[in-house]
């Protein structure tokens, strides 16, 4: 149980014995009225108070757990961008080869000399 735990507990308690004492007691519906109030709102207002402190230190836990979880996806985001980075410097000098290879290849089919047409063999 947690430290806020006992304040529902002891005002039902107390508001239980409010009401019982109080609706023995009443000499009217009135009175037993007022018992009956003052039963409930001795169970309820120590209730909502120990929830609210409770939810407090669930949220502060909550806010905890998403700035842990905020800075674990920054740091995988980061990996994920530095592994992108590689990925795209590799594909670029993939790409630098190829044109390399391309423009190679041109001058060598430049250097086999011009092509002929049909119209230059034919002629004599």
């Amino acid at each position: 149980m947690g430290k806020w735990a006992w304040f529902p507990l002891i005002g039902s308690i107390l508001g239980a014995l409010v009401f019982i004492f109080g609706s023995m007691s009443a000499e009217g519906a009135p009175q037993e009225a007022v018992a009956a109030a003052a039963g409930v709102a001795l169970a309820i207002i120590p209730y909502v108070f120990a929830r609210a402190m409770s939810e407090i230190n669930a949220s502060k836990q909550g806010n905890l757990r998403r700035i842990e979880l905020a800075r674990l996806i920054a740091i995988e985001m980061s990996d994920t961008q530095h592994k992108k980075g590689e990925q795209e410097a590799e594909s670029h000098q993939i790409r630098e080869r190829q044109s390399e290879v391309e423009t190679q290849g041109v001058s060598d089919v430049r250097m086999a000399g011009p092509n002929r047409s049909r119209a230059d063999t034919t002629s004599v």
